[in-house]
């Protein structure tokens, strides 16, 4: 059967179009698990550059029998759009919705398409195609999903999660047109860098206010062996030499960090890579360890300056802490990244400040980088559920659950103390005196900064 997988949104900073750096990991993985036995095409109109006259256009070309969208809130409209489209283009052609923002909304989504998966996607989406090829006799037999009945919205029972991340495909980056993606020059490396996604590691156990996931409180990993295979895969099939691990915890088992980096540095794969951890994960021997197995860049979700924020936020670590990771990372020749949120819950101008004046110490002490954002809010989130009982923010007007207006750095919350042009302003002034101040530039081995 012929699939069209598609990743309807566009990426806007501050009203700007700016280029996608890399496809979105948990797509690629639905399209590779699709392509063992269908024929995909994938569509990621951001980095394609694509009007909607021209995903007509690959419609009518493909012809598919099923047509798969994902979304993320920042993409809520593209992704109606994308299924009104199809609708109209293939009618009668099954439309099916998935990822985290289409599963805390599943009932909205149903309204435009067939049938939205529900959490984890990859075993539910084949059984679907399988489905629709006439090989289920159901919708109801497939768990994991919601679909109309009718008026009625059915949900079937949860789908277990995948027991053995080892057991899926590596993502199949020959979908993509990966010459449509971000490179930068470096001095670094003889070539242009593109970055590679991947992912070690499945589930967070840590529960932050802002945050929405599919994969829950459980951590499941991948064995270190295939992470490194697939490394090692993508080198030397697709010349990938720069790698951004999308584990936002990466460090949560020490041991288990400590050798996969003794495995990349024992096969000598010659590559780079990004990780994410939490400071309160990290010490002198895991980043010295990082840094020799081709570690380049660690990034911390600092998020905010002041204890009290810090504390509403879910994040239990300390201000000693944030100093001795960015510290020690730095010690051991790591860049440095880190993002800060301005506009959570109970926040204030002092709490602003204090948090300026953090970053402005750890960019000027340690020269890191950093992107400060204000926060976002998305569905079944503790910050939802937060703003719809007013505790310590409340709903810019217009913006309630009105996911087709949310856009990056615009305030969709205010706080009992900051309105919607103070927070925007305080955003501003923030970013503007960071970026003052030269901070480190790994990829060109020199300082950025104004």
């Amino acid at each position: 059967m012929r699939i069209l997988a598609i990743d309807p949104g566009q990426e806007w900073i501050e009203g700007k179009h700016v280029p996608r750096v890399y496809p979105r990991i948990g797509f690629a993985y639905i399209a590779s698990v699709l392509s063992k036995t269908h024929s995909v095409t994938v569509v990621d109109i951001s980095a394609l550059g694509m009007d909607w006259g021209g995903l007509a256009d690959i419609m009518r070309k493909v012809h598919p029998g099923m047509i798969c969208i994902t979304s993320v809130a920042f993409h809520h409209g593209e992704a109606c759009a994308a299924g009104h489209l199809a609708r109209k283009i293939c009618p009668g052609v099954p439309v099916i919705y998935g990822g985290a923002h289409c599963t805390a909304l599943f009932d909205e989504f149903c309204d435009v398409g067939d049938c939205v998966v529900l959490g984890e996607g990859e075993i539910t989406i084949t059984e679907i195609a399988d489905h629709i090829e006439g090989k289920h006799c159901d919708w109801d037999d497939i768990h994991g999903i919601a679909f109309h009945n009718g008026s009625e919205c059915v949900v079937t029972p949860p789908r277990e999660q995948i027991a053995n991340l080892d057991d899926l495909p590596f993502p199949d980056w020959s979908l993509y047109d990966y010459s449509s993606y971000l490179s930068i020059p470096s001095d670094r490396m003889d070539r242009p860098i593109h970055f590679y996604s991947i992912s070690g590691m499945r589930g967070c156990p840590y529960i932050c206010s802002f945050c929405s996931s599919i994969h829950g409180t459980g951590v499941r990993y991948r064995s270190g062996e295939s992470v490194v295979d697939e490394m090692k895969y993508n080198r030397d099939r697709y010349g990938a030499y720069h790698f951004d691990f999308a584990d936002s915890n990466m460090t949560l088992e020490r041991n288990r960090f400590i050798e996969l980096c003794s495995s990349m540095e024992e096969r000598e794969l010659g590559i780079m890579w990004n990780m994410e951890t939490r400071v309160d994960l990290v010490d002198q021997e895991i980043v010295q360890a990082a840094h020799r197995a081709g570690c380049q860049v660690i990034c911390y979700g600092i998020e905010s300056g002041d204890r009290d924020i810090l504390r509403k936020m879910g994040k239990s670590f300390t201000l000693d802490q944030i100093e001795y990771a960015v510290q020690v990372a730095t010690e051991a020749g790591l860049l440095v990244k880190s993002s800060f949120i301005l506009g959570h819950p109970h926040e204030t101008r002092e709490s602003v400040e204090e948090t300026l004046a953090l970053a402005r110490h750890l960019r000027q002490d340690y020269g890191m980088d950093s992107y400060c954002g204000l926060v976002d809010v998305y569905p079944d989130s503790l910050l939802h559920h937060m703003a719809e009982k007013g505790e310590g923010c409340r709903w810019v007007e217009g913006m309630r659950n009105n996911w087709d207006a949310i856009q990056r750095n615009t305030a969709t919350l205010e706080t009992d103390e900051l309105d919607k042009d103070q927070l925007e302003s305080l955003f501003h002034r923030f970013s503007r005196e960071i970026n003052k101040i030269p901070a480190r530039d790994y990829y060109r081995g020199k300082t950025k900064g104004k």
